[in-house]
């Protein structure tokens, strides 16, 4: 489990990512809603990623 946390996290940032580059094509739903979903879920998974590295970082 404690491997799968950052991949879960960086793969949950990379699709936030994918929603705010994709917003203006129409690909994943219309441009207002992708985009603040893009830039929720990036967000989200960005602080919780530098929190569990953060951790780690302190306990080695």
């Amino acid at each position: 489990m404690k491997i799968l946390l950052p991949i879960i996290y960086i793969i949950t940032f990379i699709i936030g990512i994918f929603f705010i580059i994709t917003a203006d094509t129409g690909l994943i739903t219309s441009y207002y809603q992708a985009l603040i979903a893009g830039v929720i879920i990036s967000c989200f998974a960005g602080i919780f990623l530098v929190i569990y590295l953060h951790e780690w970082h302190k306990k080695n």
